[in-house]
């Protein structure tokens, strides 16, 4: 992520015709700050809201808090792992007792002869995952179900396994086939 050649570096306003363009830091800071308290002059403290992405680590998190409610004093502060992952953590804690992580150590993985990834994509949301698949790729028992033709997807190339790219609606029939064999 730190060398993405799309990664933005230094601030961005987008000017009247639309456009965006680079602006100093000072500039970008001082609009931000003036808009925080346009907000909440109008809406009250609440009026503005702090969301945090995925990628940020547990002490950027935590600062993001402090900021929230020390220095914009709003009680709207949440994170996507809440959004992005309800339904996961949901199904997890009725199937497995438990509503975060994986339910074992992910080195348990590292002598998988076969592994199956559904829907997943960890070689761009989770690449330190991605050294735990080596042993199932070399083995070609890597296999990825996923429409799309992701970063995942491509691990499975050159024998490294095989990509099942199931039709939009046929998914619950390749599961129901799986559980059919296990049961």
């Amino acid at each position: 992520l730190l060398a993405h050649p799309s990664r933005l570096t230094a601030p961005l306003l987008r000017g009247a015709d639309g456009v965006f363009r680079e602006v100093s830091w000072a500039t970008a800071l001082d609009r931000m700050a003036g808009e925080f308290r346009a907000a909440q002059e109008r809406h009250g403290r609440d009026g503005v809201g702090v969301f945090g992405g995925g990628s940020l680590t547990n002490e950027k998190a935590y600062q993001l808090g402090k900021f929230a409610r020390v220095a914009l004093r709003t009680s709207r502060i949440d994170y996507n792992g809440r959004f992005c992952m309800s339904s996961a953590a949901a199904a997890a804690n009725r199937s497995l007792g438990m509503d975060r992580g994986l339910p074992f150590p992910v080195t348990d993985l590292d002598d998988a002869h076969t592994v199956l990834l559904l829907g997943t994509n960890p070689a761009e949301t989770m690449p330190p995952f991605v050294q735990h698949l080596r042993h199932a790729q070399e083995h070609g028992g890597l296999i990825v179900v996923d429409p799309r033709r992701t970063t995942t997807a491509r691990l499975t190339e050159d024998g490294g396994g095989l990509h099942l790219q199931p039709t939009p609606g046929s998914d619950l029939v390749l599961l129901l086939g799986l559980a059919h064999v296990v049961l």
